[in-house]
């Protein structure tokens, strides 16, 4: 990732929950990177137990259809699908089953995101489940 910055809080600590700007194509690297289990380039940069656990749901969100893994959302309605879930509907979608990283970048109102979230549904649907 090349155009990636962060923010940082007053003491110079990086807000890791989120203020991360960058391109799609750098935030679809970063979803590539947890689809292909932490490896880049045959490089494992991030261990793979820590990938897998993260695809895991460890924690409920009673207003969504979600639940909470390591850092990333969990779907529970597609299996083995997680996400990155930004500011007004910035979305990193990792679905392994259909090889597919889906980034949307778009500014969405956060009290309609489940319809958002329909459409992506949609979206990643139309991608067959690889045998």
């Amino acid at each position: 990732m090349t155009s990636a910055t962060g923010r940082s809080d007053a003491a110079g600590n990086f807000i890791g929950s989120s203020y991360v700007y960058a391109t799609a194509r750098d935030f679809a690297k970063f979803g590539y990177l947890y689809l292909r289990g932490g490896q880049w380039e045959g490089q494992q940069l991030i261990p793979k137990e820590w990938v897998e656990s993260a695809r895991v749901q460890h924690a409920s969100d009673h207003d969504s259809d979600h639940g909470y893994g390591l850092h990333w959302w969990i779907w529970k309605s597609l299996a083995g699908c997680m996400s990155a879930q930004g500011y007004e509907g910035q979305r990193i979608i990792v679905m392994p089953d259909r090889d597919l990283v889906v980034v949307h970048l778009g500014k969405w109102v956060a009290e309609t995101a489940p319809t958002l979230d329909r459409h992506l549904l949609t979206l990643i649907e139309a991608f067959p489940v690889n045998s």
